[in-house]
């Protein structure tokens, strides 16, 4: 996979391709026919990861969570999976540059979607002790110093309460998103984690979309995934319906709760690592995520070092060899087609 990497990034015609790709994404408005293609290619990427992990739940009744819902394309998958499910979803209004809400009418008796930023609800710590913010934070509640305080709002009574047998955590910021700070990518990702865990039953399913096994903090995040699940309850997805030559993938954590690491700590960790990456930097105004900030899970020394688990970098090169085989397979296939030699 490395030889593909250098010779398509050394190409010139790659970057043109990728520079086309987002150039299409980001001109298709909200009645664009391509709205529907990636509908039904969301719902083949899901139909991949069902099929690899059985992530949804065998239950009678089965409620479940999908943040960065729209255009639908997952929820849809689980909902005509499962006949007696019942979905709740989240995502950006279109307004602030979100996707159109396409989930089929005959199945909209059964969903609930809210419209809202995910990155503006309160997710920090509870106890005020752990914190010189206040407790609940609020816009009143906000440090003096930022200038723009987002309006955070509370958690939905249904998240709160963990009614959710499976939760999908999806959302991605979106080139076309106005007033995005650079950072918000690491608030995103943080704050899904925080409201999935929150929202999950004991012995619930989550499915994560991350981006390259390889990087330390995606490691980190993979080891507290495996440390949540119950024994072998960690697999990851590598979909080849779509994104199949980029390095984003999909781990889906199975029995979350039944682990070696206690759900409450790593909720703890997330959600001061959350109140700094949101009111922190120098100007109080938020920061960028460092892999340092991720020690609550694992250190880098004990992640890399061989009496972590027995080694558990054996473990991330199998949770990793799909992915980095499933997008090999997509960059020799793409190189091939531009006209290039692997």
């Amino acid at each position: 996979m490395t030889f593909s990497f250098c010779k398509g990034w050394d190409d010139g015609r790659m970057d043109k391709h990728f520079v086309e790709q987002r150039q299409t994404a980001d001109t298709a408005g909200p009645n664009s026919p391509l709205n529907f293609v990636w509908f039904r290619k969301m719902k083949d990427i899901f139909r991949e990861i069902d099929r690899k992990s059985g992530c949804i739940p065998n239950l009678q009744r089965l409620n479940f969570l999908d943040l960065g819902c729209c255009p639908g394309g997952f929820s849809s998958y689980v909902l005509n999976q499962h006949k007696a499910s019942r979905g709740f979803g989240i995502s950006l209004p279109l307004s602030q540059g979100g996707h159109k809400f396409l989930l089929e009418e005959h199945l909209q008796s059964r969903y609930t979607v809210m419209f809202t930023d995910l990155t503006y609800f309160t997710l920090g710590p509870s106890d005020s002790s752990l914190s010189t913010l206040e407790s609940s934070l609020t816009p009143n509640h906000l440090p003096t110093n930022n200038q723009n305080p987002p309006p955070l709002q509370s958690l939905p009574p249904q998240i709160k309460n963990g009614n959710f047998s499976l939760v999908i955590l999806d959302g991605h910021l979106l080139r076309t998103q106005e007033g995005v700070r650079s950072w918000e990518y690491d608030r995103l990702l943080i704050a899904q984690l925080i409201i999935g865990l929150q929202g999950l039953k004991l012995g619930g399913t989550l499915v994560v979309k991350l981006s390259r096994p390889d990087a330390v903090r995606t490691a980190k995040l993979l080891y507290m995934l495996d440390g949540l699940s119950e024994a072998g309850g960690l697999v990851t997805c590598k979909p080849r319906s779509m994104h199949a030559s980029r390095g984003t993938f999909y781990a889906v954590a199975r029995n979350v709760g039944h682990g070696q690491i206690p759900v409450a700590d790593m909720l703890l960790g997330l959600r001061k690592l959350w109140q700094d990456l949101t009111f922190g930097g120098t100007e109080g105004c938020g920061r960028f995520l460092e892999e340092a900030d991720l020690d609550f899970i694992v250190t880098t020394e004990d992640l890399v070092g061989s009496s972590t688990r027995d080694g558990y970098l054996c473990r991330l090169v199998e949770l990793a060899r799909d992915v980095w085989v499933g997008q090999a397979e997509a960059l020799r296939i793409l190189l091939k087609k531009k006209g290039l030699n692997v």
